[in-house]
């Protein structure tokens, strides 16, 4: 999995888009004057970027992987939840009233950002209220139907990824993208699952 994203995105040695190109895409399609942008390290799939605009800090987010169906949901989730008050990123349209927008070829969606902490050791009482809140996610998302293909990293689904993605990522010239994706390719062939067993990967981050 590791291998196949560092291959997909590589987002930890090299950008697609300068953090001034994003300060004036914000202020052409959004309407916002950033007086600070900076690059989020976090994230593993997208490139994230903070944004400040006097009081109010804003998430800029590039998708890499995701279709246009796929992000359309995922924003149209966002969307429904605040409606309920639910406590998670805002999404913020465009001038043009838009959920996403594209910058460098790529889709992007701007979103509020929400201040935290990882909490390492959770009390009794955060893990109540982690309950309920995904409680209330699941239930206030009952009536949405995903009909959009689901992303996993099952090994049937990272040779889908290779196949569909292959040619574009050797083309935008990720570092060592051919030789990386030639290993997990090997790698693959010679896993073998035998058909009495469940079949999966597990998940060591």
């Amino acid at each position: 999995k590791r291998l196949l994203t560092r291959a997909m995105n590589i987002q930890n040695r090299k950008s697609i888009v300068s953090a001034s190109d994003v300060a004036v895409f914000l202020a052409r399609e959004y309407g916002l004057v950033a007086s600070r942008v900076k690059r989020m390290p976090q994230g593993v799939i997208d490139f994230n970027y903070l944004a400040t605009t006097g009081l109010k800090r804003y998430v800029f987010k590039i998708f890499n992987t995701r279709s246009a169906p796929q992000i359309d949901f995922e924003l149209s989730v966002l969307e429904r939840l605040a409606r309920f008050s639910f406590r998670n990123a805002r999404l913020v349209l465009t001038k043009s009233k838009k959920r996403a927008s594209t910058i460098a070829a790529r889709p992007c969606a701007l979103l509020g950002f929400i201040p935290g902490r990882i909490l390492l050791h959770p009390s009794t009482r955060d893990m109540a209220m982690i309950g309920r809140m995904l409680a209330e996610f699941h239930l206030r998302l009952r009536p949405l139907q995903q009909k959009t293909r689901k992303q996993t990293w099952e090994p049937k689904d990272i040779k889908y990824y290779i196949k569909a993605y292959r040619r574009s990522i050797i083309q935008k010239k990720y570092p060592d993208a051919k030789a990386l994706i030639g290993f997990v390719q090997k790698e693959l062939s010679n896993i073998v699952f035998p058909n009495k067993l469940p079949q999966g990967v597990t998940h060591q981050d």
